[in-house]
């Protein structure tokens, strides 16, 4: 008896256990089959119930804990948090897991008692779990196409769509042909053939089929039986259109449907079947049943509404539109950063072209050396995420803003990083009838600090009430280093440039990125916000540290005799 199986016994529920061999692997595990130990038969009390389980342990036991299926699935009806193939999900994913191990004993009691608890929990048929993780059941279902990408947002409207094949086998869902989508995900659509298929959207909770059993074609009627009344019969009108081919009645057919079910706790579920026939009849009749034959789909997400907020970000973001001013190494982060926080309307400005000795600092490569800036941040963009609409301006912001409207934008925000240029926006922003809120941002030298300057035209304080004067000229007031000294560098006697790092860029754009989401979604007022770094950078660098410089936020820094903004 190995040290597993005599553990696993002396658990008072456990009533018997048995060695398997890898012959009984699960087909999900038989992948992982070079990480697995042993496995054990056991037969376990639930109550007034008993339950035959197999346990497979893995060689790095206790970092992972057994995985636990049902022996025969199909002896049994449903189960919150069981599978169609048996799997028992018993730990909790959403709850951070700190195993001891150093205690192994207690660990696979633990992994037993939490089995049963979760074999308990269906016994009074309640089983709103089971439907709120449809979709994980669905794709353990056999045969189960699995991760079939789905590029458009389903809705509550039944609707024609298109499944994209290779090979006979389907890889995505569009609603439309997307040639010239740049978003990398849709590369897979390359060298695919486009096929007719259909979306139906259930008004009602549907259950999937039983465990061990497949997506039969009589499971596929009782989906078509609760098409919801009003629209049942636009549907089945549409759904033999799409089954129906030109030739003779018994030409094979291929289709695909796409369904919706309600979940009792967020978005709807969503799954798909492929259907295959050579009946005349229609697949929603039951005449020559044998004729047709169903394939299960496991539709896998990838448009922006769902990985916008899988990825922590807002979707309201997308209702507005930004201006990036300047996209060098500060400006293109924050582009960037906007855009993975959910704003999907972009328009870059500026004139420049990448150079080498920015590669290091900029969010483009080497790949877009030579090319504008803009250009090649805005292909850049679309190529990683879904549904961005990046407008690229190659003029310098001068130019764009004498020459067109600004009253579709949202906000504006100012990375160019220069004193002079920020002043010079300001001033031109607060002369139009209609000014917009702005965020100007920029570093200091040698990690010293990083700063991002709020201003709503509607409230106290603009640019220009931090421009201060002195005997050896302007300043900016708040600034970490003392004004008036050299900070610029040169490597090789020529072509001097602002020292600063990829982590400066970083913090500053995502201080930015936090205020513009901050501002467009919850209106704070006009602030002025840093970061700093440890002085010995500025040490190092013989900098001279100002003793005036602003707290972390304040937003007291209006000037009263400003002679351009509101008092």
């Amino acid at each position: 008896m190995t040290d597993f199986e005599e553990i696993i016994t002396q658990h008072p529920d456990v009533i018997g256990a048995k060695s398997i061999t890898y012959e009984e692997l699960p087909p999900e595990l038989i992948p992982y089959k070079q990480g697995i130990s042993s496995g054990l038969a056991i037969s376990l009390n639930v109550g007034q119930a008993t339950y035959d389980i197999n346990l497979w342990q893995w060689h790095d036991f206790p970092n992972r804990l057994p995985k636990a299926y049902l022996s025969n699935p199909s002896d049994y009806d449903f189960h919150n948090h069981v599978n169609s193939w048996g799997e028992i999900c018993y730990t909790d994913t959403t709850v951070p897991r700190f195993i001891n191990a150093n205690l192994p004993k207690a660990i696979i009691h633990q992994c037993i008692s939490e089995i049963s608890e979760v074999l308990s929990t269906s016994f009074d048929r309640d089983l709103t779990p089971l439907y709120d993780e449809f979709e994980g059941y669905w794709r353990s279902l056999p045969n189960c196409f699995s991760k079939v990408d789905c590029f458009w947002n389903p809705g509550d409207t039944p609707s024609i769509i298109y499944v994209l094949e290779r090979k006979g086998k389907p890889v995505a869902v569009i609603k439309r042909q997307e040639k010239d989508a740049l978003y990398g995900g849709l590369r897979i659509c390359s060298q695919t053939q486009r096929v007719n298929a259909y979306y139906i959207p259930l008004k009602r909770m549907m259950l999937p089929p039983l465990p061990g059993e497949a997506a039969t074609t009589d499971y596929l009627r009782s989906l078509l039986q609760a098409i919801p009344n009003d629209q049942k019969k636009v549907s089945l009108k549409a759904i033999d259109k799409i089954l129906r081919k030109k030739g003779k009645a018994t030409q094979p057919r291929t289709g695909y449907l796409v369904f919706s079910t309600p979940r009792p706790s967020g978005e709807p579920s969503l799954f798909g079947l492929k259907i295959y026939g050579q009946s005349s009849s229609p697949v929603e009749q039951r005449a020559d049943d044998e004729q047709w034959a169903t394939t299960p789909l496991e539709i896998d997400r990838h448009y922006a509404d769902y990985l916008i907020n899988r990825g922590g970000a807002n979707g309201k973001c997308s209702n507005y539109k930004i201006g990036v001013v300047g996209c060098g190494a500060v400006g293109s982060r924050v582009a960037e950063f906007l855009c993975q926080a959910g704003f999907q309307q972009l328009t870059l400005i500026d004139h420049d072209t990448l150079s080498k000795d920015n590669i290091y600092r900029h969010s483009l490569g080497g790949e877009a050396i030579g090319q504008k800036k803009v250009e090649a941040l805005a292909i850049n963009l679309q190529q990683r995420l879904p549904e961005i609409k990046p407008t690229a301006i190659a003029l310098s912001w001068q130019q764009y803003l004498a020459t067109n409207e600004l009253d579709d934008f949202a906000l504006l925000v100012c990375a160019t990083g220069e004193a002079t240029q920020m002043r010079a926006m300001n001033q031109m922003i607060l002369a139009q009838k209609a000014p917009l809120p702005i965020i100007y941002c920029w570093v200091e030298p040698d990690s010293i600090a990083g700063h991002s300057l709020l201003i709503d035209p509607t409230q106290p304080g603009c640019f220009e009430c931090l421009v201060q004067n002195s005997a050896q000229g302007l300043f900016l007031k708040g600034s970490v280093t003392e004004p008036h000294q050299k900070i610029s560098k040169e490597l090789y006697g020529c072509g001097s440039f602002v020292p600063f790092t990829v982590t400066d860029a970083v913090k500053t754009a995502a201080m930015t990125t936090e205020l513009a989401v901050d501002y467009l979604l919850n209106k704070v007022p006009n602030v002025y916000k840093s970061w700093k770094g440890d002085t010995t950078h500025a040490q190092r660098s013989q900098l001279t540290l100002s003793s005036n410089s602003f707290s972390d936020s304040i937003t007291n820094f209006k000037n009263p005799t400003c002679p351009l903004c509101k008092s």
